[in-house]
């Protein structure tokens, strides 16, 4: 079964598991197009695909999320992928990632960031923070 962990940012990414094992991963494209030839050619290539993404909750940035769901949610709905959500706490809680620093600040965007490609870094090569999320949403589904 091929497995794709997507991180829907703006500057997201993909990555492909192979029966839980890690296989490549990819910048997310800004065309639609693009996005639907790879997930094509990974549905033709093999029998049994799922996608999973991050799930997003209300906010501006809900809403720029939810404009990506929307195009990926399409690709699988059109390829016939199934598709599932996972809630960015989970995922986060399962890698136990540090939240805050020694004196009780919470880590900054940027730093929380860099722990989570620090980790994926450990999963697979070639890991940018356009991947890192991906990776690690992959893992934990």
């Amino acid at each position: 079964m091929l497995t794709i962990g997507v991180d829907l940012g703006k500057n997201g990414g993909f990555c492909l598991f192979d029966d839980g094992q890690p296989l490549k991963v990819y910048k997310m494209s800004l065309s639609q197009k693009e996005n639907y030839r790879l997930f094509k050619r990974w549905k033709e290539a093999y029998e049994e695909v799922v996608c999973v993404v991050e799930k997003v909750y209300g906010s501006y940035h809900a809403f720029a999320f939810g404009r990506n769901v929307e195009k990926i949610l399409t690709i699988c709905e059109l390829l016939d992928i199934p598709f599932y959500e996972v809630e960015p706490k989970k995922w986060q809680n399962y890698f136990n990632f540090q939240k805050r620093h020694e004196n009780g600040v919470l880590l900054s965007k940027p730093e929380r960031k860099a722990l989570y490609k620090e980790k994926a870094m450990e999963i697979i090569s070639g890991v940018t923070l356009y991947t890192a999320d991906a990776v690690l949403i992959g893992v934990y589904y």
